[in-house]
Order: C-alpha cells, then sequence, then structure tokens
C-alpha cells in the first residue's frame, strides 16, 4: 500500500515505471539495473521496495551530487563532502548490488549490460536485468570546438571542482613569486567562464565574492590584477525572465574586476583564444597574451549546453523514440 501511495504522488514518467515494478517473476525477485546516480536513477533507487526487487546499480560514481551547489565548492564557500549522498547508504539488500563501472554495451535481446569496471578497465563483465532504468544524465557540449577538451576546466562532478579549486590558488602562488613580470601575472590572474547559464553565472559571482572576500585579504597586491570574464554568444540566462537578467547584468556592470563580453569562441589555443562577437559590431577578435594565460586550461571554466552522454547511443534506435527521461 505504501508503494502505490508514493506512486501516485510521483511524476508521470515515474508512476508508469512502479506501476510495471509490483510483482514478481517466477517467484523471485526480478532484477532492475539502474544505470547512473544521478537525479532521475536515485530518486528511483530510493523509492523502489527492495523487498520485491534486487536494485542492482551501475555506476562510475558512488554518490548522488547535489549539482546546484556545486559551484560553491570551487571557492569553499561549501566543503564537497556536505553536497554528496553516499550510494550505498540507501541499504542495499546485497553489497554486490552496487557496480563503480562504465556500462559499455547494451544486449536487449539477450537482456545484458556489458560493464567495464572504473578501477579496472581491463575488467569486464556482464550484468543480466529483468527491468532497466537509464539515468545516465546529461555531459557539458563543447560543440566540437578546437582545443576545448585540452584546454577547459569543465563543472560537473566534485573532481572538476577540485582541480578548479586547486588551480585558482596555484595561479595566485604563482603570480606572486618574486621573478613573476607584471605580464605574466595578469595572464595567470584573468580567470574566463565561458557560458552565461546558470551554473556560468553563479560560478563567476562566487568566484568574485572568493576574490573579494578572501583572496584580496591574502594576496593585497594583487586585488588591481584580477579579471574574471564571462563570454556568452547570446542573453546571459537566457531561460530566465528578462527581469533577472537585467538585475544580473546591473550587478556584473558594478563590479570593476569582471565583465560580460558578447561573443562566441571559435578556438582555445595555448596562448590565446579566438571568438567571433556576436553583438552589432562584428568583427574576428584574437585575444592575445597580454590577457591570456600561458596554459589556458589554468583559468579557462567551459559551462555551456549540454548534450546526451555517450551511454544513450547504446539503446536501439526502435527504443528511442519511446524515451521520456527514464
Amino acid at each position: 500500500m505504501e508503494t502505490r501511495r508514493v506512486a501516485k504522488r510521483a511524476p508521470h514518467y515515474l508512476r508508469q515505471l512502479y506501476s510495471s515494478l509490483l510483482g514478481t517473476r517466477d517467484g523471485r525477485r526480478e532484477r532492475l539495473v539502474i544505470l547512473g546516480t544521478g537525479w532521475g536513477s536515485y530518486s528511483v533507487l530510493k523509492k523502489v521496495d527492495k523487498k520485491r526487487f534486487d536494485a542492482i546499480v551501475i555506476s562510475p560514481r558512488n554518490h548522488f551530487l547535489f549539482t546546484p551547489l556545486l559551484a560553491s565548492t570551487t571557492v569553499g564557500t561549501l566543503e564537497f563532502r556536505s553536497i554528496i549522498e553516499p550510494v550505498r547508504n540507501t541499504g542495499f539488500r546485497d553489497e554486490h548490488h552496487f557496480h563503480l563501472s562504465y556500462a559499455s554495451d547494451l544486449d536487449t535481446d539477450r537482456r545484458v549490460v556489458h560493464c567495464t569496471s572504473s578501477l579496472d578497465p581491463n575488467h569486464q563483465y556482464e550484468v543480466p536485468y529483468d527491468r532497466l532504468v537509464i539515468g545516465v544524465g546529461a555531459d557539458t557540449n563543447h560543440f566540437n570546438i578546437p582545443g576545448v577538451l585540452e584546454n577547459a576546466f569543465f563543472l560537473k562532478e566534485i573532481a572538476d571542482a577540485r582541480n578548479i579549486r586547486n588551480q585558482i590558488m596555484v595561479n595566485f602562488e604563482l603570480a606572486t613569486q618574486h621573478d613573476a613580470e607584471p605580464e605574466e601575472r595578469r595572464r595567470l590572474l584573468h580567470f574566463v567562464v565561458v557560458g552565461g547559464g546558470p551554473t556560468g553565472v553563479e560560478f563567476s559571482a562566487e568566484f568574485y565574492d572568493f576574490l573579494a572576500q578572501d583572496l584580496q585579504r591574502l594576496f593585497p597586491d594583487e586585488k588591481d590584477t584580477v579579471r574574471v570574464t564571462l563570454v556568452e554568444a547570446n542573453e546571459i540566462l537566457s531561460a530566465f525572465d528578462s527581469r533577472l537578467r537585467s538585475y544580473t547584468e546591473r550587478l556584473i556592470s558594478k563590479r570593476s574586476a569582471m565583465n560580460i563580453v558578447k561573443a562566441a569562441v571559435t578556438s582555445s589555443l595555448r596562448e590565446k583564444c579566438r571568438w567571433r562577437r556576436t553583438d552589432k559590431v562584428r568583427f574576428w577578435w584574437t585575444l592575445t597574451s597580454e590577457y591570456w594565460v600561458t596554459r589556458p586550461a589554468e583559468c579557462l571554466l567551459w559551462e555551456t549546453a549540454h548534450r546526451w552522454r555517450d551511454t544513450l547511443s547504446l539503446v536501439p534506435p526502435r527504443l528511442q523514440s519511446d524515451r521520456d527521461g527514464t
């Protein structure tokens, strides 16, 4: 009865899933295999009745991540452990029901998932299923722009946030070395964020506050050298109300060390970035080494639109037409 009450309160696609998972098969519990530990997958894992089903999770990540707060961890506003929940805390019936692995292939005829261990790529095996939930989420879209994968940071996982935090501190320490030239300091302390969506704007704001409240106290001589540039091809926060966009732009305009550049990045090289202006003045402009760090990956955060993860390409075409988020 409790499961049915939960199902009635759940979203439509979850109600469909729950209604198909209320029985057993051949007198045994059915094997429900869940790919991913994101929002959708983790919700299913928490709600499914483990007395009726063997819930088996396959994911290269052993925790659920509260992504809206991820940007705050890059500057220490929050600690990493405060925005994660270990998957094993949900209480598996069997400790072997969690696989720290990737789904490398899917055989719908045999009803098996081919897995590759995240810890040992040479360890490959199969996991059979009766029901399958694919909730692997999305990945950041780099649009095949040259140099982005090699030179940019992304912000999708805890490891990404940790790398960004470490690089921020490395750049400041390098800029304060006694033999650092003024041009070198400008390159090291220019931080560029590509993408004016919620994550890009939030990170820019968090980072600026970090500069104003902490780094200016720790590195007072560099407070006039640091700059934050937010690059967006269209409008920042384009999915939100125009009043919110205008309010955000006004706040940013009041910050002397932060500015918005309306442009589309076309390449990211080791010593310069090229972009195309998308406002009324249209021209090609190469950002020279005077404004760019020697290694752009140290200062470039790429947070643009999203795309389906490669795992979804494993789903046969005949089943993709029914994809509704599960």
